[in-house]
């Protein structure tokens, strides 16, 4: 099964776009880390924080 080969890693999170999407930085283990991975939350439409949505976004 697929579930035999998932893993768990830290990361950090450095940028906050609006409510489903933000940028962290994963540590891999051994000082390898992956910088600036964008990551967008499966299933959650929060308002955008820029445009015709923004009090919305900023509201959430």
């Amino acid at each position: 099964m697929i579930k035999d080969f998932l893993y768990f890693y830290q990361g950090l999170v450095t940028k906050v776009y609006d409510g489903d999407t933000f940028t962290i930085d994963i540590d891999l283990g051994l000082s390898t880390w992956i910088k600036g991975e964008k990551i967008r939350l499966h299933r959650i439409n929060a308002p955008e924080v820029t445009g015709k949505e923004k009090p919305k976004g900023i509201k959430s």
